[in-house]
């Protein structure tokens, strides 16, 4: 039986990718290599699409926070303490991505639904997976043979 937790974190992927794809998609034709005007071009989209109003409310040489205000993605979604904006996350990491021709990703970590005063999303560059970390998950017991 598929367990519901599965189901759940499967659907906020599946959300999440296909927000990345669409900025992909519409972003592919536009090359920039400041942050500031490609958070000033992601800004103006969401405006021109009525998906919110996006500020940056923060950022250091390791990530941006950026604000969505109103919207689209939760305004109707029961409030509840979940975060719900996973299309938004991947829309914002594909755009730039696009945009600024790097990695990023975005986790929403405040939710307008969830009581928040708007949807509050962390971005970074993704970093890759050293291969010396991953010799540490290569022998991992399943959680029935461990010893507790």
């Amino acid at each position: 039986m598929i367990n519901a937790e599965i189901l759940e974190f499967n659907r906020k992927e599946l959300l999440y990718q296909a927000g990345e794809k669409l900025a992909l998609k519409e972003f592919k034709n536009i090359s920039l290599r400041n942050l500031k005007e490609a958070l000033e071009k992601l800004a103006n989209t969401y405006s021109l699409e009525e998906m919110g109003l996006i500020k940056v409310d923060g950022a250091n040489s390791k990530f941006i926070i950026i604000k969505i205000y109103n919207c689209a993605t939760c305004s109707e979604a029961e409030k509840d303490t979940r975060m719900h904006c996973w299309f938004d996350a991947g829309y914002i990491a594909g755009a730039l991505k696009t945009m600024m021709k790097k990695d990023f990703v975005a986790f929403e970590v405040e939710c307008k639904a969830a009581g928040f005063e708007a949807c509050k999303f962390i971005v970074t560059l993704k970093k890759p997976i050293k291969k010396t970390n991953v010799h540490h998950f290569i022998n991992l017991k399943p959680m029935d043979k461990m010893p507790f």
